[in-house]
């Protein structure tokens, strides 16, 4: 235990299975805390548990005994996803402080119960994100604290795995096992303003790219995956200041490079390095990098993996917390804001997937065509899809002829081949109204070399509107002039 503290508290632990096992009660023996009792669906399967771990703890075979145990201090739960907001409710209920695996509800309104009962009976409460407490990720943070690396600027996440066996949603993949690092970012970068996701796979194939941008004016992307090719688990953290930057690798290694030595990157101990006044800093010995990373020793067992993943650390945190009574229900409304960037994600990520256009979406569209099937039309098309044409332009009194609506900015139109099928979808970025002698050369150039060119040729084509024309307005007098009205539009072209 740690200084100052009287006692080791008396920890109960709900949850036997493959994750109690495997990390957390091994952790719990390897941070000094003794496993004081332990619950789960009979007491022969807790008594067998204790044994295993070499404890002489009492074994229950329900939460409300275990809360009965005598001098109980606080509580760990590792349940079933699915189980654990409605075991934390109970504990949190009979004011005792508690530790709980992720997630803490599957979105924050279910995170939410939790946090208001905590507030109501001020029962502290803290999730599991051990990453927090991880050596590699705290030195991270104590060099972005420190200034290590100058005005923070832009960072990267990388984290994969096969999640397939475990995870057949993205919704599940994001709550069950990339919510680690989506928590991470707010450990090191604090609160998020905007959030844009995609994610390119489908059903339990995860492939999810998130952009961040920062109320503190840090910006950053997240690659998270859950795919079959992950099976080799990846992780990696790259943080990029003004002065610095730094990375790590798989929660062991922490890389940091500095843009000016400091005299304590140095070895043996020499001056400050400062470019010399002759020329630039890469003709100079002035920049450094400093690699951490632990020991390798055979002794290590599993104590090493433990360590550096950060179940140790949180373990012992929440034991000292509990002793010293400074444990609060803030956790619990911590856990709300990780649920609710994780719910944000999540819905962006179905916000852009319904947005995605498919040829069965596009053909709902109002579509565009250019002249009569053949090689006209093919032309244009190709043209467009191979960004040589991004503007249309067509006399303002044709729409009314052709039955077609003036298009809109945003809006978007199915371009159609000439087997009537969707060749693209045209995305309006500017619809401006002009004339043969008004146009622009930024209008103009969107479908010409030169103003000249253009005029030219869209001269030829709006002469073959004005008998049609005649005949749609009942006016034989109607002529083409430099002045009439025309519709000048600039757009995109989206694949399909």
């Amino acid at each position: 235990m740690t200084a100052g503290a009287p006692r080791e508290p008396v920890i109960g632990v709900v949850g036997a299975g493959f994750h109690a096992t495997t990390n957390i009660l091994p952790a719990l023996g390897l941070a000094g805390v003794p496993l004081a009792a332990l619950a789960t669906r009979s007491e022969a399967g807790s008594r067998a548990a204790l044994a295993r771990f070499g404890s002489d703890g009492a074994a229950y075979d329900s939460v409300e005994a275990l809360l009965a145990h005598p001098g109980l201090d606080g509580v760990i739960v590792v349940a079933q996803p699915a189980d654990q907001l409605a075991i934390t409710r109970r504990v949190v209920d009979a004011g005792l402080p508690v530790f709980v695996d992720k997630p803490l509800g599957l979105t924050a309104a279910e995170a939410r119960i939790v946090a208001r009962a905590a507030d109501a009976s001020q029962a502290g409460v803290q999730v599991g994100f051990m990453k927090r407490h991880a050596p590699v990720y705290r030195q991270l943070r104590g060099l972005i604290d420190d200034g290590s690396l100058g005005a923070l600027r832009s960072f990267s996440v990388q984290f994969g795995c096969d999640s397939t066996p475990f995870c057949r949603t993205e919704a599940e993949f994001v709550t069950l096992a990339a919510i680690h690092l989506i928590d991470l970012a707010r450990f090191l970068f604090g609160e998020v303003a905007t959030v844009h996701a995609v994610n390119s796979g489908s059903g339990a194939h995860v492939a999810l790219s998130v952009t961040l941008g920062f109320a503190s004016g840090v910006a950053g992307t997240l690659e998270l995956t859950g795919l079959p090719s992950r099976a080799n688990e990846v992780e990696s953290v790259r943080v990029l200041g003004d002065t610095g930057f730094a990375e790590t690798t798989d929660a062991h290694t922490l890389r940091l490079h500095r843009t000016a030595a400091a005299p304590a990157d140095l070895a043996p101990s020499v001056a400050p390095a400062s470019p010399a006044p002759f020329g630039p800093a890469w003709g100079t010995l002035a920049e450094a990098d400093v690699v951490l990373h632990p020991a390798e020793s055979a002794m290590s067992g599993i104590g090493r993996d433990l360590r550096l993943r950060g179940f140790v650390g949180e373990l012992r945190t929440f034991a000292d917390a509990v002793a010293a009574g400074t444990l609060s229900p803030d956790g619990a409304w911590d856990n709300v804001a990780t649920m609710d960037l994780c719910d944000r994600i999540l819905a962006s990520s179905a916000a852009n997937r319904a947005a995605a256009l498919t040829p069965g979406g596009a053909a709902a569209l109002v579509p565009l065509v250019f002249g009569d099937p053949g090689d006209f039309r093919d032309e244009m098309v190709a043209r467009i899809r191979s960004g040589r044409k991004t503007g249309s332009s067509t006399l303002a009194a044709a729409y009314p002829l052709t039955g077609a609506p003036v298009p809109h900015v945003g809006e978007r139109r199915a371009l159609l081949a000439s087997d009537g099928s969707p060749a693209a979808v045209v995305e309006y970025l500017e619809v401006a109204e002009t004339t043969l002698a008004a146009v622009t050369p930024e209008l103009a150039l969107h479908e010409s070399p030169s103003v000249e060119s253009w005029r030219e040729v869209h001269r030829d084509y709006f002469e073959t509107l004005v008998e049609p024309l005649r005949a749609h307005l009942a006016d034989p007098s109607w002529t083409l002039t430099d002045d009439t009205p025309v519709i000048a539009t600039v757009f995109r072209a989206i694949p399909l």
